[in-house]
């Protein structure tokens, strides 16, 4: 379907739904979100209805981070208008704004808290073990086939490689790869 069309389309079915968003408790979460997507698309982050209705059209995982910000609401919306797509899937604690997956296939979340701005690729599982599940900090990043287990946390602007397993704290400014995981620290403006 021609990309006007489609535009044109959600406008419609999507505008009962802004309303509801807007007036919603998460709001501010949800705001913090959609401004964070625009950015990593490197798009005027504005507020606006119409970037609501580019990012619920084009980017599915998207959609699944707004209907786990509007919790039990969610239910009802997704059913009004569309469902989740096949991962990511979300399950866990407190997630602070601007949450964004580049590819939300196959992933898996479950966090005690994982902070503002973080960015999570394909295929990422991070859950619980008998010990526990994860903390997360602000600024992390999370790249494809990534694994986070346990209660360990993962310090602010910390960057998990692709297809590490990582079963143990990672601190702050610093990057984990490989398996058996391995740590680096980043250099930093102040170093």
């Amino acid at each position: 379907m021609n990309y006007k069309i489609k535009i044109f389309i959600n406008s419609f079915l999507l505008l009962p739904f802004w309303l509801l968003i807007k007036n919603h408790r998460n709001f501010e979460l949800v705001s913090g979100d959609i401004l964070e997507w625009l950015r990593r698309y490197h798009r005027l982050p504005e507020l606006t209805y119409f970037n609501f209705i580019w990012l619920m059209t084009y980017h599915l995982p998207f959609r699944n981070v707004l209907y786990y910000r509007l919790k039990k609401t969610s239910i009802t919306i997704s059913w009004l208008y569309k469902r989740q797509c096949n991962g990511p899937y979300i399950a866990c604690g407190d997630i602070k704004k601007g949450l964004f997956f580049c590819h939300g296939f196959s992933t898996m979340i479950g966090v005690n808290t994982m902070g503002e701005n973080c960015w999570i690729n394909q295929q990422v599982t991070i859950g619980h073990v008998d010990k526990g599940v994860p903390t997360i900090g602000n600024n992390v990043s999370i790249y494809a086939g990534a694994i986070i287990l346990g209660e360990i946390t993962i310090g602010d602007n910390a960057i998990i490689g692709a297809g590490a397993v990582v079963l143990k704290n990672v601190p702050a400014d610093c990057m984990a790869y490989g398996n058996p995981m391995r740590i680096i620290r980043i250099k930093t403006d102040s170093d």
